[in-house]
């Protein structure tokens, strides 16, 4: 990881100089108090991150670099003291070839419902929630989003090809996990597949596939081959903007006679907008499916976030509900609610928020509800 750091540092170094064309953005968030309820216990905390209490603000300082046939990014993340970055290099016109690691990820689907739902107030101080289509706090550990999330956070390092033949065609190959100690069979197996096909005044159609490791030799405890990725995002109408996802994880029967995969999930994002008002909806459904043989909760999730923009600022009023319907025993319901404001002076902005969350502790019979809030403060500046 050093060497690849060193290495992407020393091409922003390059190619800085070479075409004088750098720019990046600062980024931070805290929690100016916190703190939940429980039944008769309480706690309030200052400062901080808010990690457990409905939030985890992040902050990130990252340098883009380069333009024409060889761009990258480098980032440093403060929060947990990481860093990551790629390199993407265009011999021809129509071929591009990516090293690195991208956590902001690349190729992915989810052109509304996911980061750019909140856009960077999702690092600063509202909700995170955002996985493609589950967006409340006991649903966000599911491993498959509704629309496809490109190579990202988890891969690390991943070698990317896309080749784009004609006008509005591209097609994108990636292997993650490279130079780790994994044999080469089982890295192939784990390969990302992508097709994009965009037509002027109407879309952009994706179809996506996702190897898991069932395509490889010897895997004995695999849960599939992979997932497979359909999405159409509609451009075609005046002050509105669609986003529809399907994901379906193919069947796969372990060593032991169980049956996995078969999970359907489906998903939407709209994004609308007059004068100086804007409202986005996102809603998610997980239908369906095994794991290890056992059949899978239905889950359904939906978040709002209608904004007003005001002369010396902008309101933001972010919540969502979400449902959990097992096979047995009672629903699980879960809900939040984030207004904030964003404040612009120039290139500076400052956001300041509340955050309240009703969330889940634990599975099963056993298991506590409480209320979580926060009020976060931020600010990010770009050059």
């Amino acid at each position: 990881m050093k060497k690849l750091i060193a290495i992407l540092v020393m091409l922003a170094l390059a190619t800085g100089a070479a075409f004088a064309q750098i720019s990046g953005d600062l980024n931070m968030g805290v929690s100016l108090l916190h703190g939940y309820a429980e039944g008769n216990d309480t706690d309030i905390k200052m400062g901080g991150n808010g990690a457990g209490f409905g939030h985890e603000n992040g902050s990130k300082w990252s340098i883009t670099f380069g333009e024409g046939k060889g761009i990258g990014r480098v980032v440093y993340r403060l929060h947990d003291a990481s860093f990551w970055g790629w390199f993407q290099w265009s011999p021809i016109e129509q071929l591009r070839i990516r090293f690195g690691w991208d956590r902001d990820g690349y190729w992915g689907a989810a052109q509304i419902s996911g980061w750019g739902f909140t856009g960077i107030a999702k690092d600063l101080i509202t909700a995170r929630m955002y996985n493609g289509g589950f967006y409340m706090r006991t649903f966000q550990g599911l491993d498959e989003a509704t629309f496809y999330p490109g190579i990202g956070d988890g891969n690390r390092q991943a070698l990317g090809i896309s080749i784009l033949p004609v006008d509005g065609l591209q097609i994108n190959l990636a292997i993650p996990s490279l130079n780790q100690s994994k044999e080469i069979s089982l890295q192939l197996a784990d390969f990302h597949a992508n097709i994009v096909y965009n037509i002027e005044d109407v879309g952009t159609a994706r179809l996506s596939f996702v190897g898991r490791g069932g395509l490889g030799k010897d895997q004995e405890k695999v849960s599939t081959p992979g997932q497979v990725y359909g999405s159409f995002y509609l451009t075609a109408i005046d002050a509105l903007r669609l986003d529809l996802g399907v994901m379906f994880v193919l069947p796969w029967k372990n060593t032991a006679d169980q049956d996995s995969g078969g999970r359907l999930s489906a998903g939407l994002g709209l994004t609308t907008s007059s004068g100086p008002f804007s409202l986005k909806v996102r809603a998610g459904a997980l239908i369906g499916g095994k794991s290890a043989g056992a059949d899978l909760d239905t889950i359904i999730a939906v978040g709002v976030l209608p904004s007003y923009k005001f002369s010396a600022f902008t309101f933001y009023f972010h919540a969502g509900l979400g449902m959990m319907m097992p096979k047995e025993g009672d629903n699980v319901v879960e809900w939040f609610i984030s207004p904030y404001l964003q404040v612009p002076t120039g290139g500076f902005n400052f956001w300041v928020g509340l955050l309240i969350e009703k969330e889940r502790k634990g599975n099963g019979p056993n298991y506590n509800e409480n209320i979580v809030w926060g009020i976060p403060i931020g600010f990010n500046v770009s050059y």
